[in-house]
């Protein structure tokens, strides 16, 4: 319990020359570790999803879109999006359109392969991808994934194999 006493104090000095968007980010993460720590979310893993905040949305049978806020503790040294955050999102992104294409199909899944290749600038408030499932056979899948700034200008293109385990999928689904 001292220990814990300590980090409390280190905490408070630490914080007393914060600015509004720091207390904002610190009040965040400290929820996103509060919930994980409950675990609200479920399974360990959830707190980088969390942590960079993806909203989902089908659009059809083999296409999914992602986008994420663009906050400035993400960012480089330039002040873009740092190339790390944009792979995180694109793993994220790409084995959570698995499971929003074939709900409750398999057990788990696995990346085996990523192959992304930056092309431009992650600024602005938001970026978005598009994920395609590009062919899925019983225990492999692959997606790509194109990931576009505010201005939709092309940030990446990226291509990612999954083992997925487990699987029982609709003949209509692979390719």
């Amino acid at each position: 319990m001292v220990k814990n006493e300590r980090y409390k104090e280190q905490l408070v000095d630490v914080i007393q020359n914060f600015n509004e968007e720091q207390m904002e980010s610190l009040l965040y993460y400290a929820d996103v570790l509060n919930r994980a720590a409950r675990n609200e979310n479920g399974y360990h893993g959830i707190i980088l999803r969390e942590f960079i905040k993806p909203v989902y949305r089908v659009i059809d049978s083999r296409t999914v879109e992602a986008r994420m806020p663009v906050r400035w503790e993400l960012n480089n040294i330039q002040g873009v999006l740092h190339g790390g955050t944009l792979a995180t999102f694109i793993d994220i992104s790409m084995g959570r359109s698995l499971r929003l294409l074939y709900p409750g199909k398999y057990t788990s899944q696995l990346t085996v392969g990523l192959d992304i290749h930056y092309l431009g600038t992650g600024k602005g408030k938001e970026i978005y991808a598009n994920i395609e499932l590009l062919q899925c056979g019983r225990s492999v899948c692959v997606l790509e994934c194109k990931i576009f700034n505010e201005e939709n200008k092309l940030v990446t293109v990226a291509t990612g194999t999954f083992k997925i385990r487990n699987a029982v999928l609709n003949e209509t689904q692979k390719s």
